[in-house]
């Protein structure tokens, strides 16, 4: 399928933009401006981590909406009430500000 196809894809992107990031944050140093973007970014949680972390959580919920859906489609023809409340939900992984600045 489509999805396990671009998996070895997707997982080279990730990491490459994590490699980005660590050859960012020691130029960095180098730049006042960048360090405070940076630092600034962190604090907001919207940083590369964070873009990575959101990024998995998609990944997760996207995978049990396919459990979900290709068991009701191949193998229990019924779509009932409690099927429906057991439809998986997207609850993104929420980090407190302490959590992302331990990254740093």
């Amino acid at each position: 399928m489509g999805d396990q196809t671009a998996s070895d894809l997707s997982k080279a992107y990730q990491a490459a933009t994590l490699q980005k990031d660590t050859i960012a944050s020691y130029v960095a140093l180098l730049s006042p401006s960048l360090l405070t973007q940076r630092l600034l970014s962190s604090a907001a949680d919207t940083n590369v981590s964070a873009m990575v972390g959101y990024e998995n959580d998609v990944r997760a919920f996207h995978k049990a909406l396919r459990k979900f859906y290709y068991y009701h489609l191949f193998k229990d023809p019924e779509f009932s009430q409690e099927s429906f409340e057991a439809l998986p939900q997207f609850t993104p992984n929420m980090r407190t500000l302490g959590e992302s600045n331990k990254e740093n």
